[in-house]
This record gives structure tokens, C-alpha cells and sequence, in this order.
């Protein structure tokens, strides 16, 4: 009996940081198997990486107003499960949304559809100050919790610059007009202003970090286990 629980801890040590981190590695995956195609000649279906720049009047970012030409805003709250632990979640994520990118061989949309954005024009973090305060509150988002306890939230606005090179890898939807790249819920589509090898990089330091966490609690049930039977 101990050796089938010690097996089934092996089992799921192997498995849970596969699941934790799914998401992620097969972004990675099609990020290093996806060859970047100029717009003109994208296929006629499948996932795509293409090159290009936003094409646009420059808009405001909704927090710092920040000229830009494509902005996303995430909100996260800590969620406390006890004995030390815990995670952070987004409750919020909202973008300037659909965009038309251009290569100089063609155009395309682009639909945000809650992308992963990659991107080093990034602020935020800290919600302790009152202008943060109350922008989130005037989004429906409370800030307290039961007997006013104040939440432990962050906020991050990312941002693309007007006429900044971007790589966006996703879905190729031909047979919509206009021709659209989107992602899906499994593997939502990738924005990044860092370049393919810093893309990649910043995809794969992603994949890890739960695969990581996952793999501690792992060695520490193993330890504890073997710790337990040799007494």
C-alpha cells in the first residue's frame, strides 16, 4: 500500500506540472515550430507568426494615458489558501482590442481576444496609491472584502508604442473578411514587441515557473515520504 501511494506521488509529480503549465509549452512549442511568413504569403489555414507594425492613429493607455498603439490592462488579486500559501488570479483584463498589422506585403487583423502580451513597456504593480485606487473601483472592481478588509491587488498596463515592430503568432483565419489572426481558449494568441529569441525566452521562463513550484511541492512529499518509512 505504501509503495502504490508513493507511486501515484511519482505519477502526479510528473503530471501536475505538465497540466500547471500546458498553456504555456504549447505556445513555446508553436513559437519554435512556426516559422515567421510574410502576410502575403500566409497559407490558407493553421497557426501563423508574422512581423509587422500597427497601423493607426495613436491612442491613449486608460491609466497612465500613455501614447500608444495597442494597450492591455490586467488586475489581479491574491488569493490566500492558507498555511502561507496562495496565488494571484486576474479578475480584469481588457485591451484596445481588433488591430490591422502591416508587414509592407500586405495587411491583416489581428483580434486580441485576451492575448498573451510580451512586452518591456510595461507599469504598474503597486494599487496603494489613490489615483490606482480609484480607477479600479470606477472599473466595478471592490477593493475591500468582508468587514472592509482591504484586497491585496496589483495592476499592470502593457503597452505597444506607435510604429514598434511587433510578432504576433496565432490562428489564421483566411475565410473571414478582412483575413484574421485570433487564438482560442486553450492557447490564446501571442503579442510581443521582444523579438523571436526574446519571445521565446520570456514563453519558456513562463512554461517553467509553475512546472518549478510544482515540482518543490513534489520533492517535498518525496522527501517527507522516504523520511516517514525509514524510521
Amino acid at each position: 500500500m505504501d509503495n502504490l501511494i508513493f507511486v501515484l506521488f511519482i505519477g502526479l509529480g510528473i503530471l501536475f506540472p505538465l497540466i500547471a503549465s500546458a498553456g504555456d509549452l504549447r505556445k513555446l512549442f508553436l513559437a519554435w515550430r512556426v516559422p515567421t511568413t510574410w502576410i502575403s504569403a500566409l497559407p490558407g489555414k493553421g497557426w501563423v507568426e508574422v512581423l509587422g507594425r500597427i497601423r493607426g492613429d495613436p491612442i491613449k493607455s486608460p491609466f497612465r494615458h500613455s501614447n500608444c498603439a495597442f494597450w492591455q490592462l490586467e488586475i489581479q488579486e491574491y488569493q490566500n489558501r492558507g498555511r502561507g500559501g496562495g496565488s494571484w488570479r486576474t479578475i480584469h483584463k481588457s485591451s484596445s482590442g481588433v488591430f490591422m498589422l502591416d508587414d509592407m506585403t500586405g495587411r491583416i487583423q489581428v483580434e486580441d481576444s485576451s492575448a498573451g502580451l510580451l512586452t518591456n513597456n510595461q507599469s504598474g504593480g503597486d494599487t496603494s496609491e489613490p489615483d490606482a485606487k480609484n480607477f479600479i473601483e470606477n472599473l466595478g472592481i471592490q477593493t475591500t472584502g468582508f468587514l472592509g478588509i482591504k484586497k491585496r491587488l496589483r495592476m499592470f498596463e502593457r503597452i505597444i508604442l506607435p510604429d514598434e515592430e511587433i510578432l504576433v503568432l496565432g490562428r489564421l483565419l483566411k475565410s473571414s473578411n478582412p483575413v484574421t489572426i485570433v487564438g482560442n481558449d486553450i492557447t490564446p494568441l501571442v503579442i510581443s514587441n521582444l523579438g523571436r529569441a526574446e519571445t521565446n525566452k520570456a514563453l519558456l521562463i513562463r512554461a517553467g515557473k509553475p512546472a518549478l513550484i510544482s515540482l518543490a511541492v513534489f520533492a517535498a512529499f518525496v522527501i517527507f515520504f522516504v523520511l516517514a518509512n525509514s524510521q
